[in-house]
Protein backbone atom coordinates (compact mmCIF):
# COMPACT_ATOMS: atom_id res chain seq x y z
CA UNK A 1 0.00 0.00 0.00
CA UNK A 2 1.42 3.58 -0.84
CA UNK A 3 2.80 5.82 1.92
CA UNK A 4 0.62 9.24 1.84
CA UNK A 5 1.79 11.93 3.86
CA UNK A 6 -0.48 15.27 4.66
CA UNK A 7 0.95 18.20 5.59
CA UNK A 8 -0.76 21.27 7.02
CA UNK A 9 -3.40 22.16 9.84
CA UNK A 10 -4.94 20.30 12.91
CA UNK A 11 -8.44 20.45 11.74
CA UNK A 12 -7.85 19.50 8.04
CA UNK A 13 -5.39 16.62 8.90
CA UNK A 14 -8.35 14.63 11.57
CA UNK A 15 -9.99 14.45 8.31
CA UNK A 16 -7.31 12.60 6.23
CA UNK A 17 -6.08 10.74 9.72
CA UNK A 18 -9.66 8.98 9.54
CA UNK A 19 -8.91 8.20 5.48
CA UNK A 20 -5.82 6.21 7.00
CA UNK A 21 -3.62 9.09 5.90
CA UNK A 22 -0.48 10.10 7.91
CA UNK A 23 -0.61 13.75 9.11
CA UNK A 24 2.29 15.80 10.48
CA UNK A 25 1.17 19.46 12.05
CA UNK A 26 4.55 21.74 12.10
CA UNK A 27 4.83 25.09 13.63
CA UNK A 28 5.65 27.57 11.39
CA UNK A 29 9.60 27.52 12.23
CA UNK A 30 9.28 23.44 11.79
CA UNK A 31 7.36 23.62 8.02
CA UNK A 32 10.60 22.74 5.78
CA UNK A 33 12.40 20.65 8.28
CA UNK A 34 9.06 18.50 8.38
CA UNK A 35 8.60 18.64 4.80
CA UNK A 36 12.62 18.03 4.02
CA UNK A 37 11.79 14.59 6.23
CA UNK A 38 8.86 13.46 4.39
CA UNK A 39 10.03 13.79 1.29
CA UNK A 40 13.22 11.69 2.34
CA UNK A 41 11.28 9.12 4.01
CA UNK A 42 9.11 6.63 2.15
CA UNK A 43 6.07 8.42 1.14
CA UNK A 44 4.68 7.89 -2.01
CA UNK A 45 2.62 10.83 -1.88
CA UNK A 46 3.26 14.32 0.30
CA UNK A 47 -0.07 16.77 0.33
CA UNK A 48 1.01 20.01 1.63
CA UNK A 49 -1.46 22.57 2.36
CA UNK A 50 -1.26 26.02 0.60
CA UNK A 51 -0.49 27.69 4.20
CA UNK A 52 2.23 25.92 4.44
CA UNK A 53 3.73 25.68 1.12
CA UNK A 54 3.55 29.65 1.27
CA UNK A 55 6.24 29.54 4.07
CA UNK A 56 8.58 27.15 1.47
CA UNK A 57 11.43 29.52 -0.29
CA UNK A 58 9.84 29.89 -3.90
CA UNK A 59 13.39 27.77 -5.38
CA UNK A 60 12.86 25.11 -3.02
CA UNK A 61 8.93 24.78 -3.52
CA UNK A 62 9.43 24.56 -7.70
CA UNK A 63 12.11 21.71 -6.61
CA UNK A 64 10.07 19.44 -4.58
CA UNK A 65 7.22 19.90 -7.16
CA UNK A 66 8.81 18.66 -9.67
CA UNK A 67 10.73 15.84 -8.17
CA UNK A 68 9.56 12.58 -9.72
CA UNK A 69 9.47 10.76 -5.88
CA UNK A 70 7.45 11.11 -3.81
CA UNK A 71 5.07 13.28 -5.48
CA UNK A 72 3.65 16.32 -3.82
CA UNK A 73 0.73 18.27 -4.34
CA UNK A 74 -0.43 21.63 -3.10
CA UNK A 75 -3.81 21.24 -1.02
CA UNK A 76 -6.37 23.75 0.64
CA UNK A 77 -6.90 23.24 3.79
CA UNK A 78 -10.84 22.26 4.72
CA UNK A 79 -11.94 26.01 5.43
CA UNK A 80 -10.58 26.77 2.03
CA UNK A 81 -8.79 29.47 3.79
CA UNK A 82 -5.80 28.76 1.24
CA UNK A 83 -6.28 27.67 -2.16
CA UNK A 84 -3.35 26.21 -4.20
CA UNK A 85 -2.89 27.98 -7.68
CA UNK A 86 -5.19 26.90 -10.39
CA UNK A 87 -3.17 25.04 -12.88
CA UNK A 88 -5.69 25.16 -16.02
CA UNK A 89 -3.72 28.38 -16.78
CA UNK A 90 -0.34 26.77 -15.96
CA UNK A 91 -1.24 24.02 -18.44
CA UNK A 92 -2.68 26.31 -21.24
CA UNK A 93 -0.08 27.97 -21.22
CA UNK A 94 2.42 25.27 -21.54
CA UNK A 95 0.21 23.81 -24.30
CA UNK A 96 0.19 27.23 -26.18
CA UNK A 97 -3.12 27.48 -26.18
CA UNK A 98 -2.72 30.75 -24.35
CA UNK A 99 0.37 33.14 -23.55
Amino acid sequence: MASIIYIGDEVTAAGYRLAGVETLMPSETEVVDTIQRALTGEAELVMLSAELASLIPEQQAHRMLRSERPLVTIVADVYERFRPTPLEPEVRKALGIES
